[in-house]
């Protein structure tokens, strides 16, 4: 299934069929204040729902962010302990100068270069999803527009089921965060709902909580630790 995004701003769009545009998904991104566990106090958080579109009625998948780290993943009524579980709890992660290679729960691993996004199975090879930013399809061929805007935000996903769907749509949003942070990818829209890696106040505590712990590995329940393993995997320090 061939879809495409009805807006730039991937977070809060809907993915449309791109041959009738037919709605089938709506991403929606909103803020809440939460508690942060650091400081004990009110902090900024952000929500994305994923929604069938032609119901519209409890989310089909969410995600709440705590800057750019998830801190909360729900895929259907499955409540994610480790944001890791998404990736198959991250082993075998392949980074490379050019390429990021990421294994999913769902069979495949996704591969980030810095123009290309795609989830392929990894016995077969066989694609089942993959993102095209700005580009054409022409003949079964994708290709990057020459001017932005002049193509659409395309998605390609193959699944079996609306659960194993939303499960890679989820996957896809954090691991667009990754490929953007390490191929340094210029800013758009979509970064605008993220903020930060973690919000000032936490970022100061966390770190002062690190220096207390003399260099000992800690292990939390708290998503937001849990994908940092993530990023100490592939070298970059934060998301």
């Amino acid at each position: 299934m061939l879809l495409k995004f009805s807006s730039s701003d991937l977070l809060n769009s809907r993915l449309l069929t791109a041959d009738s545009l037919t709605p089938i998904y709506t991403i929606c991104t909103t803020r809440f204040i939460g508690i942060s566990r650091y400081s004990r106090g009110a902090v900024l958080r952000r929500r994305t729902a994923i929604y069938d579109a032609q119901k519209h009625d409890r989310a089909l998948a969410v995600i709440e962010w705590a800057g750019r780290v998830p801190c909360r993943i729900r895929i259907g009524t499955e409540e994610l302990t480790d944001v890791e579980d998404l990736f198959d709890g991250c082993s075998g992660v392949d980074a490379l100068q050019k390429t990021v290679s990421i294994p999913a729960r769902c069979g495949g691993a996704w591969t980030a270069t810095r123009g290309s996004l795609k989830l392929e199975d990894k016995e077969t090879g066989v694609l089942k999803s993959a993102f095209f930013r700005n580009s054409i399809c022409f003949n079964g061929r994708f290709i990057a527009a020459p001017l932005p805007g002049l193509g659409s935000d395309l998605f390609v996903l193959k699944s079996q089921s609306v659960l194993a769907e939303v499960e890679i749509i989820a996957s896809f949003f954090i691991m667009e965060i990754i490929r953007r942070n390490v191929f340094n990818v210029a800013p758009h829209a979509f970064d605008r709902h993220l903020g930060p890696y973690y919000p000032p106040s936490e970022s100061k505590l966390r770190k002062s909580k690190s220096k207390r712990s003399l260099g000992k590995r800690t292990r939390s329940s708290s998503l937001s630790l849990d994908f940092s393993d993530i990023a100490k995997k592939l070298k970059f320090s934060s998301l």
